[in-house]
């Protein structure tokens, strides 16, 4: 049977009804519209050829205006789908801008040495506009002007499946031993204990509505500043940690690890329903983890009736021999946070962007008080980690005004009229509960 380029399927991720998602991205440089977006596709290649055949080249091009060219040497086995991940622009952050935003579209254009022509998708592109963030304003101690704010520490720079993968802490400023100034840190000046980390023991909250899939609650935290507990590591390095797998209505799966332990309330289990905004559990220290933190990445299943069970079958097949028999040993909680963990599923999955709503995000390199300038709403579009050093306040009254409406509440009364003003136009009565439960 002779090759035929009509015989390799070339399919996309991560995708919403056939479109490849990015997330429209706001730069200080134009906090305002965004012109900026952050993509990182994977493209799934099936060759149903009998023989196989040599990917040499994939150049992915957006609406004439941008493309990046990616060289391979790489077998397509026959009757196997192969996937290959494209970080665009190469290095630097995955942030792309545009002279003509949004971006409708793009062209995936992939050349074989077999074939004289090339197999060319046009693919058209849609925007992410987010979760509601995981932390809420009332479990933060926003009393002073310079209180408590989450804050990325590591999020957003990988290529595999941890691609958009976010590392949170809670920070807030700390005077210095010399008196004079005080810093944005994410523990006490000298910390000892888990406790001395201000994300221990915050609750954490489900972003979207969903079905649990994965629960995990009996691992040992880590005491502050020693390494991970070796026993709580598999084989391949990735860390066992209390952890709550959610898959949402669009058939994404959202993992949540380093819970404390115990701290993953009972009507969280396997199978059970959970709305968004309804308590987890609380941050810990369990796992492959140095201090207290939250971390959260989402991915996307290839194929969206592959169920767990499936999964983990097909999946064995890929996993090395090192680890495998490990991995057969251990529950179903465990084979899915091994394979998540560590991207051991590429066929199977692909991340899937994160963005949020209903909240804003600064610098946190600004060691000065953050004034009401410095802080820039996100409206359904994702953070721009400088450094990975951006603080976010999961709210949409801005900091300063959740704290002067807040010391107003509880000196006055739970119902404050207030006037109208800037991104609060459409607000005309504020509550207790809305400055302290959202």
């Amino acid at each position: 049977m002779s090759l035929n380029i009509s015989n390799v399927d070339v399919n996309f991720g991560p995708n919403i009804n056939g479109s490849l998602v990015y997330i429209p991205v706001k730069l200080e440089s134009n906090p305002g519209i965004p012109n900026n977006f952050q993509i990182v596709p994977r493209i799934i290649i099936t060759n149903r050829n009998s023989s196989d055949i040599t990917l040499s080249e994939i150049q992915f091009q957006i609406m004439n205006l941008a493309s990046d060219t990616f060289t391979y040497n790489d077998t397509i086995p026959s009757g196997q789908p192969a996937i290959k991940s494209l970080i665009l622009p190469t290095g630097s952050m995955k942030i792309r801008k545009l002279s003509i935003y949004p971006p409708l579209s793009c062209t995936i254009d992939l050349k074989f040495t077999e074939f004289p022509q090339s197999k060319q998708v046009n693919v058209p592109l849609v925007p992410f506009t987010g979760f509601t963030f995981w932390g809420k304003t009332r479990d933060l101690d926003f009393d002073g002007v310079d209180g408590e704010a989450w804050v990325v520490h590591w999020g957003s720079a990988h290529d595999n499946i941890q691609a958009f993968a976010y590392d949170c802490g809670v920070v807030k400023r700390v005077p210095q031993p010399n008196g004079t100034s005080s810093k944005w840190q994410e523990s006490t000046n000298n910390p000892a204990n888990n406790d001395d980390w201000f994300a221990w023991d915050k609750p954490v909250y489900s972003m979207t509505d969903g079905i649990v899939e994965v629960v995990r609650n009996d691992v040992g935290d880590n005491n502050t500043p020693e390494a991970p507990n070796p026993s709580d590591l598999h084989p391949g390095g990735t860390s066992l940690a209390n952890e709550v797998i959610i898959r949402t209505p669009e058939n994404l799966l959202i993992q949540y690890s380093h819970f404390r332990k115990g701290s993953i309330l009972e009507n969280i289990r396997v199978d059970a329903q959970i709305k968004a905004g309804q308590q987890i559990g609380n941050v810990g220290n369990s796992g492959r983890s140095s201090n207290p933190h939250i971390h959260v990445h989402i991915v996307q299943r290839t194929e969206i009736q592959l169920s767990i069970k499936d999964m983990i079958i097909k999946a064995g097949k890929g996993i090395p021999a090192s680890i495998k028999a490990d991995f057969f040993g251990k529950t179903k909680e465990a084979k899915i946070s091994i394979l998540l963990g560590q991207g051991l599923l590429p066929n199977y999955y692909w991340p899937f962007p994160l963005s949020f709503q209903n909240c804003f995000i600064a610098d946190r390199r600004n060691d000065e008080s953050l004034s009401e300038s410095n802080w820039r709403r996100l409206d359904g579009s994702g953070p721009t980690f400088i450094d990975n050093e951006t603080i976010i306040w999961p709210n949409s009254i801005r900091p300063r005004l959740c704290i002067s409406l807040k010391k107003h509440a509880l000196n006055n009364s739970l119902s404050l009229p207030v006037s109208v003003r800037n991104d609060m136009s459409n607000l005309q009565v504020i509550s207790l509960s809305t400055i302290l439960c959202s």
